[in-house]
């Protein structure tokens, strides 16, 4: 019977594959691999003498000798290296049996619905942060060999419903010391981050009551304007999330910046420029496309938002478009500038704001914002009516058509003859006149 030969460096024996460790170099290499010195007669396999070969190159450049290899050499404790870095780079040999579940590292199969690579479906590397998400939330180690398919990830991290699928297939793991580093790192730093700050990278890090409770949309929502945002650029400080969600919790909540900072760990003038930027990404996206009378045209609206109830109570055109005009307001703080102080304090709320004209349709959907106006007791809602269509602001003309109808309150009584000239029916309930005590029948 052969003698069993087995590798110094992996420990599998292939008898047709193997070659005495003579090269003094090959033995000190394989002594800092395992830990031990090696003696006469070891050998060791082609897999293992090719990836020594490769190590050799990378090292030298294909500059440097054996003997230049071996000065560098001693520099070095541990052949141990980043698994996310080159290919050449060397690994210490996975000796390290623990009992934690983890999946499959082949590069043919997702590790998430086992799809097999072809050139249809193509596979990629899955990443650090995707394998720290997966070993918090469900204590599986995934490989960093380990493929998924793009669509299980979504900004580096799994989706919430990919990391439900995941499926351990070992019950215990082979382990080497860079896999063991790499998971304590990333785990210290990944809570460190959900423990000091709203963390908006990552959904998994906050509920969707979180995401309504501090943004005033659901987690889908903000995901879904997050992605429209084409112009905003990640950077080094915060992601298109994180900087949407500054912008979403200073509108919601009216933070101070230097609230929001400690928050989010960011500096106070990280935190301006961040609204400013996510502002002007949202102006230049997002708003265009769902707000505004060039965002939907006229027979779009008349076929989506008006409704049986009120075509029947208020117009018999069913080419007319109903809109329902209303004037609103938005509270702000008291200004240093006196002048500004005086036209923005409003005598019916007692406190400073500015008002917004809204024109919505009859099932509530908003057509435009108009504004925003002074708060003085000149800029009632039939005189904001009257200054939007004599300046004929964003085109509204143009948009209107003859016997559209026009839903207004009592506000407008001054501006329903102004309204009537320029083609539109309005629409208002009776008020009782000087003098009348009870409305007629009719």
């Amino acid at each position: 019977m052969a003698k069993d030969y087995k590798c110094a460096i992996c420990g599998k024996c292939r008898l047709k594959h193997k070659r005495p460790i003579i090269n003094p170099v090959l033995r000190k290499y394989a002594s800092k691999i395992t830990g031990r010195s090696i003696v006469e007669n070891e050998v060791i396999c082609s897999k293992c003498r090719s990836t020594f070969t490769r190590s050799i190159k990378a090292t030298t450049c294909n500059t440097q000798t054996s003997t230049s290899f071996e000065e560098t050499d001693e520099s070095d404790d541990d052949y141990v290296t980043d698994p996310n870095s080159c290919k050449n780079d060397i690994l210490s040999p996975k000796n390290i049996h623990l009992k934690i579940c983890s999946t499959h590292s082949s590069h043919k199969y997702c590790i998430v619905c086992k799809r097999k690579s072809s050139n249809r479906v193509k596979l990629c590397v899955v990443p650090l942060e995707a394998r720290t998400q997966a070993f918090i939330h469900k204590g599986i180690f995934i490989d960093s060999k380990a493929r998924c398919c793009s669509s299980h990830l979504q900004n580096h991290n799994l989706t919430q419903e990919s990391l439900f699928k995941i499926q351990a297939k070992y019950d215990r793991s082979y382990f080497n010391r860079t896999d063991l580093v790499t998971i304590l790192q990333n785990v210290r730093s990944t809570l460190l981050k959900q423990t000091t700050r709203l963390n908006f990278d990552k959904t998994s890090s906050l509920s969707n009551e979180d995401y309504y409770n501090m943004t005033g949309v659901s987690k889908e929502q903000f995901t879904d304007i997050a992605s429209r945002l084409s112009s905003l650029r990640n950077s080094s400080v915060r992601s298109v999330e994180a900087c949407l969600g500054i912008l979403l919790v200073k509108l919601r909540t009216g933070l101070p910046n230097t609230i929001l900072s400690t928050l989010l760990c960011l500096t106070k003038n990280q935190i301006q420029r961040s609204v400013h930027s996510a502002k002007n990404a949202m102006m230049a996206d997002y708003v265009p496309n769902h707000l505004g009378f060039q965002h939907i045209d006229h027979e779009t609206f008349v076929n989506s938002h008006n409704t049986p109830l009120a075509n029947n109570l208020f117009s018999n055109n069913e080419n007319s478009a109903i809109l329902v005009l209303d004037g609103t307001y938005i509270y702000i703080q008291k200004s240093s500038n006196y002048k500004f102080q005086r036209v923005c304090y409003s005598m019916h709320k007692h406190r400073p704001l500015v008002k917004m004209m809204v024109i919505v349709a009859f099932d509530g959907y908003i057509l435009n914002v108009l504004g925003p106006y002074r708060s003085d007791g000149k800029n009632n809602d039939a005189s904001i009516t009257k200054h939007i269509l004599r300046k004929n602001e964003e085109d509204i003309k143009h948009w209107v058509q003859e016997n559209d109808v026009a839903i207004v309150d009592r506000g407008f009584r001054d501006a329903i003859e102004f309204l009537a000239k320029h083609g539109l029916h309005v629409e208002m309930p009776t008020y009782l006149k000087k003098g009348q005590s009870q409305h007629t029948t009719e």
